[in-house]
């Protein structure tokens, strides 16, 4: 229940360094009451959230509780990602990965992704 004020204290750092963060809150069934506040701090300062859904990001403003209703006692882990902490477009996707195609010192040649 202390998210908000962690993130508070660490806002120059936030700021500064944008890290990606990982943390686990209250589900988002209640996501007004428990999520609310922290979700539209780290979104005015830039960060998009992500929950987990069945082995795929999902962004935490497409969450339907038809769909990935959780039970509301359950927590669940949240990622926040500041736009330029990743370069979303230019770097291959782990998942998109040939593991083939990885050798002792990186990736063979300029084909990384498995279409």
């Amino acid at each position: 229940g202390h998210e908000l004020a962690v993130l508070e204290g660490a806002k120059e750092i936030l700021e500064t360094d944008r890290p990606i963060l990982l943390f686990e809150s209250g589900n988002l069934v209640n996501g007004d009451v428990v999520n609310g506040p922290v979700f539209r701090f780290l979104e005015s300062m830039g960060f998009e959230g992500y929950f987990l859904n069945e082995r795929r990001l999902v962004s935490v403003s497409d969450f339907d509780s038809e769909i990935h209703f959780i039970d509301q006692s359950a927590y669940q882990n949240f990622v926040f990602v500041h736009p330029t902490a990743l370069n979303w477009e230019s770097k291959v996707r782990p998942y998109k990965v040939n593991r083939s195609e990885i050798t002792s010192t990186g990736f063979q040649g300029d084909s990384r992704a498995v279409n």
